[in-house]
This record gives structure tokens, sequence and C-alpha cells, in this order.
């Protein structure tokens, strides 16, 4: 990324609760999901966001309007923003022990070789970080708002932010609507807020 004068903040927010419906419906906000992306509008407005981005896929969509909405600001959404599982259906928590859960659980643990819906861990990483420096190039010394998922945006900060790891991503799951906060420039990634709670230089537990 170019040599920046001064960091961007980047605030990286997971998506407001979703339905978890049968069969082929995609998944879409539910009424508490709805609320979540109310209360994360009122955060993005006390930072004074100047734009907003946005996965390509619903739910994240839903959230990122109703925070646009609320700052008179248009939504761009970026397919590199998607979760790991690129299915709009509900599918199970990452977490849970399957092949996938496993797969992402090697992932934090820096094994990025196994594949999840055809992808790497380099690659979500890679596609993490390509939007959030492309977006602090453009934005420098302003913050900007990108509507994530948890699996991609713990993946990324453990890899990427030089004060987090594994073990407190383990400890500290995102839960929907909250967000991390990072600045970004030519020295790196440095996490400032976890969902709402100020960090210290080290959140390597």
């Amino acid at each position: 990324m170019a040599d920046l004068q001064c960091p961007a903040r980047i605030v990286l927010a997971r998506h407001g609760a979703a339905s978890t419906p049968d069969g082929e419906s995609p998944r879409t906000l539910t009424r508490r999901g709805v609320a979540q992306a109310e209360a994360l509008a009122a955060v993005a407005a006390s930072l004074r966001v100047a734009a907003v981005w946005s996965s390509t896929m619903l739910r994240a969509r839903q959230t990122a309007d109703i925070v646009a909405d609320r700052l008179g600001l248009e939504v761009v959404p970026d397919d590199r923003l998607r979760e790991l599982i690129n299915d709009e259906r509900w599918t199970p928590p990452l977490r849970q022990e399957d092949e996938p859960g496993d797969v992402y659980a090697a992932w934090l643990d820096g094994d990025l070789d196994g594949t999840i819906f055809g992808e790497t861990g380099h690659d979500v990483i890679g596609r993490l970080q390509g939007v959030v420096e492309e977006v602090a190039d453009r934005f420098r010394g302003e913050a900007v708002l990108l509507v994530s998922h948890g699996g991609i945006i713990e993946l990324g900060l453990t890899h990427l932010a030089r004060n987090v790891n594994a073990a407190f991503v383990d400890s500290h799951p995102l839960d929907n609507g909250e967000a991390v906060e990072v600045e970004v420039d030519s020295s790196g990634w440095v996490c400032t807020s976890w969902a709402g709670e100020p960090t210290g230089a080290s959140l390597r537990a």
C-alpha cells in the first residue's frame, strides 16, 4: 500500500443477526438484527464515518443499508468482504466440530493450506487485506465502515493485526452487530477497539 501520512481508521463490523430459513431462501435480518444495525449506525455516526462498504451477501448488505441511510451515504458493495462459506443459506457455525470448522480452526492456528468453498486461508486473508488497504489508501485520516462477517474478520485480524492472535479471538468472538476498529498505515494494522472496548498495545493472550 502507499506510504500513508496518517492512518485510516477502518471499522470492521459483523452484520446484524439473520434468520435461519429452511431450503433455498437467503438469510435476512431479524428484528434483533435490524436493532443491531441501528445501534451500529449510531456508533458509525459518532465516529464520523466517511464511507460505508459492504459484503455482497444479503444480510451484510441489509445491515450496511440501514447504517448508510442514517448517515446519508451510499453503500459500496465489494465481494471481497463476503464470508468464508459463500452461501446465502443458513450453514452451521464455523466453530462447530465439522470439516469446515476443523479447517477454520487450523487457519486460525496458522495452517492456511486447507480449503473451504475452494479457497485457502491465504486466499481469504488476501482478499480482506486487499479491500482494507485499498480503502485505507483512499481515506487517509478518516474513518470508514466495512460491514462483513465474523469468520473473515476474526481470521484476517488474527494474521494481519500485529497486536491480535488466535487465543484472543477464540475467547472474544464477535457477536452480530459488533465492530472492531483498526488503524491502518504503511507500518501495518493495529487493533484499537474490540466490540466497543479499547484495546492495549497487545491482545496476543
